[in-house]
């Protein structure tokens, strides 16, 4: 008994220190660095990371994430906060506090055979990785929030727009194999040649193995508002219902 105490102390006084020393900065720094060299062997790409904090056991924030390829610079991110609970993964479920997204960009460019440049980010040949043992997890997302995001479109096609600017939005999500729910609190995003400005999309959407729900629909631009529910439902009876209205402003 005396040995196995013993064997947990130490055990203790590992993780102990070890919590201590992921909270120095070079510590930090250094598994930002180890991130980056490993990211960059599964993409044709290169991945930085300005600054990397947090306890690592409940939070993590990342500072200016830049991905370039060939010079140009694919996506980048000023700052990305993640507040979650790592314990719940032994209970099979991934859960996010929250997720939030500032001032993200992004440059998608359409190349002469019709594919797009980030289609070419993976490395070719790269095996795809075994899911099976996550197929079963749980995914609850309490709060993700994008603000003040942009899209950089480079295309020939004009039905395509040059830039989405503006976008934001909040949203929580739930995923299981037996259900799946999602609460758009708002989404909301501009865009530029041709203009077109979406002032605001909300709804909640719940669906499992007997029925799916759409509520609290609306979809609001500047001369128009659409508001609608829908519902389905197999047992015991199959039926269902749709309501949409659409109103000028």
């Amino acid at each position: 008994m005396r040995i196995l105490g013993g064997f947990i102390l130490v055990i203790l006084l590992i993780v102990l220190l070890i919590s201590l020393l992921i909270q120095l900065q070079p510590v930090k720094d250094k598994i930002a660095d180890v991130a980056q060299n490993q990211v960059s062997k599964l993409i044709n790409g290169n991945l930085t990371v300005g600054k990397l904090e947090g306890t690592f056991f409940t939070d993590l924030s990342l500072e200016n994430v830049l991905l370039t390829l060939d010079r140009d610079t694919v996506a980048y991110i000023g700052r990305l906060n993640l507040h979650y609970n790592l314990l719940s993964i032994f209970n099979g479920t991934v859960d996010f506090h929250s997720v939030t997204i500032d001032a993200p960009y992004f440059y998608l460019e359409q190349l002469n055979d019709s594919t797009w440049n980030f289609q070419n980010l993976m490395k070719a040949g790269e095996q795809e990785q075994d899911t099976t043992a996550s197929e079963g997890m749980n995914i609850n997302l309490a709060e993700f929030t994008i603000n003040n995001g942009r899209i950089r479109i480079n295309s020939p096609d004009t039905i395509i727009p040059e830039q989405i600017k503006n976008l934001n939005t909040k949203l929580s999500l739930f995923y299981s194999e037996e259900r799946n729910s999602v609460d758009v609190e708002y989404f909301s995003l501009e865009t530029e040649n041709p203009d077109f400005r979406l002032n605001r999309l909300a709804l909640g959407f719940y669906m499992d193995e007997q029925h799916a729900e759409l509520s609290d629909f609306l979809l609001r631009t500047a001369q128009n508002r659409i508001t609608g529910q829908a519902r389905y439902q197999s047992t015991p009876q199959e039926e269902g219902s749709i309501r949409f209205e659409t109103d000028q402003l």
